[in-house]
């Protein structure tokens, strides 16, 4: 949310005790946040910290296209899609130099079908709207450009009913 100033009054000021600041505006630009600042007439800015990568060895899951592997790697924040030849280099055009975050954490498989990769990720299902089911996993399957890694677009799938069976109905 964007806050103004309209006409030389200030809308929806914020003061922020024991810092100084009274906020008349905010705006965030990729990991950087910047403050509107009423009482020095001023705009301050401020990084947001990014979390450290951490990129294992550990392989969960792997497909190919007939000519390259597709190597799905345990990795913090979020996993990783390596693009590997069949002579085991990384093919860098593919993401950065070889490699692509996947949208979301927890990859549990990978597939490539129609000139797309469908990566598949697994993680609780939030409560509400489904609340005292038990513990349910939600699926959710990102489509991936096989040159880029760039998501295309996701869907998700069933919320399984107890036992794992999918829900459907009609």
């Amino acid at each position: 949310k964007t806050y103004s100033v309209n006409g030389g009054s200030a809308q929806d000021t914020y003061n922020l005790p024991g810092v100084g600041l009274q906020v008349s505006g905010i705006a965030a630009i990729g990991q950087v946040v910047y403050l509107a600042d009423a009482a020095s007439n001023s705009v301050k800015k401020a990084a947001i910290p990014v979390p450290t990568t951490v990129i294992t060895q550990e392989p969960k899951a792997m497909t190919d296209d007939g000519t390259d592997l597709y190597i799905v790697v345990e990795a913090s924040p979020l996993d990783y899609i390596m693009k590997v030849n069949s002579a085991g280099e990384f093919v860098t055009a593919f993401g950065d130099n070889g490699a692509v975050t996947v949208p979301a954490d927890g990859v549990e498989g990978l597939e490539f079908f129609n000139d797309n990769l469908y990566a598949l990720i697994m993680g609780p299902d939030p409560c509400p709207p489904e609340c005292g089911m038990g513990s349910q996993a939600k699926g959710v399957v990102y489509k991936l450009d096989k040159d880029t890694g760039a998501e295309i677009s996701n869907f998700n799938l069933p919320t399984p009913c107890m036992g794992g069976i999918p829900c459907y109905k009609g």
